[in-house]
């Protein structure tokens, strides 16, 4: 994973929101110098809980023991649970290997373990993801790396589930262009309306996904490693407009999370947002980022400094996380003694 250097921001550009950049930089130093586990040490503590139990039943309970009080700290020490918040419901959705087989054997070729099959409401899991949300994995994920890939995974398509409208929602559209619009209007505005596949916003719905999976730790750090994970053979956004998008979509979904909006907050405006070829944008996300900016009287630097700010505050998260976990596996496998 490439890492990305955080740079101090000029006392000047901080006037007009209330950070304390010091204090942040100083806590995320801090913990990085703190005495941790590296990730041999920490595999060694999770094969010696694993092992101590007679049976996978008592196991398993064990290991869903040490990681509740992992996960009740992480909310207390964090202030948010981070991943987990998200957990139950995107399991409500969860199938694993449905009978849906050409929807899973299409995202099978394209190298993906989770999907989000819009149009039966699904997420779908292979036996192998699952596989990697048993509680001692997850364990060694939170150890090793600060999140659980499994659950990182639930989080990103719990989050496309937002941007679809339901069949329901469709059907109306249409309905109501129907009686209002001749064949060809009725064409026009589907396509513009109903689009799902439209490649501008399939780049932003991926972009959203990205971006508010990272906020609690993801498998990206920079804007460019986003560019090159969405330019793979698993998404293909290869042209230069797709880039541009990517870029754009990025900065501004960023700045939407800085602003503390929620998933559900910008799933809705991923779902209606369009791509503006004249201004270069995404409508409804731009639109809603100049808001935002004017209401609080922000100019475009307090904004970056807030996205800044954000970054700093998601690594410190990410540290503590680590932490946290390697504390608990220490103490679980201390008191087997």
């Amino acid at each position: 994973m490439n890492k990305e250097t955080t740079k101090y921001v000029p006392e000047e550009l901080e006037s007009k929101i209330d950070i304390d950049f010091d204090a942040l930089l100083k806590e995320l130093n801090a913990l990085r110098e703190a005495p941790q586990l590296n990730e041999t040490e920490t595999n060694e503590l999770v094969f010696k809980l694993h092992e101590q139990f007679p049976n996978k039943e008592i196991a398993l309970e064990k290991e869903s023991d040490v990681l509740m009080r992992v996960v009740e700290r992480i909310e207390i020490e964090c202030g948010d649970a981070g991943h987990f918040n998200f957990f139950g419901a995107a399991m409500d959705l969860v199938e694993i290997n449905p009978s849906n087989t050409e929807f899973v054997e299409h995202k099978a070729l394209k190298g993906e373990f989770a999907a989000y099959d819009h149009k039966n409401g699904i997420i779908v899991l292979t036996r192998d993801v699952m596989q990697g949300m048993a509680p001692v994995a997850i364990l060694e994920n939170l150890a090793t790396l600060g999140y659980s890939q499994s659950i990182r995974a639930l989080h990103h398509e719990l989050l496309h589930s937002k941007q679809f409208r339901s069949s329901e929602e469709e059907n109306k559209i249409i309905e109501d262009l129907v009686k209002t619009h001749s064949f060809y209007g009725v064409m026009v505005q589907i396509k513009r309306l109903l689009g799902p596949y439209m490649r501008a916003h399939d780049v932003l719905k991926e972009v959203h996904s990205y971006q508010g999976e990272q906020k609690f730790g993801g498998e990206f750090d920079t804007t460019a490693d986003l560019v090159g994970i969405l330019k793979g053979e698993a998404y293909g956004y290869k042209k230069t407009k797709d880039t541009d998008r990517i870029i754009i979509a990025s900065q501004d979904i960023k700045r939407l999370y800085a602003f503390e909006l929620s998933d559900d907050e910008i799933g809705v405006l991923v779902k209606e947002a369009r791509w503006d070829k004249k201004r270069r944008c995404y409508d409804l996300i731009e639109d809603k980022v100049k808001e935002l900016t004017e209401t609080k009287g922000l100019d475009e630097e307090d904004v970056d400094n807030l996205v800044l700010a954000d970054d700093i505050k998601r690594k410190i998260y990410i540290q503590k996380v680590k932490l946290i976990a390697q504390d608990e596996l220490k103490k679980a496998v201390e008191s087997l003694k």
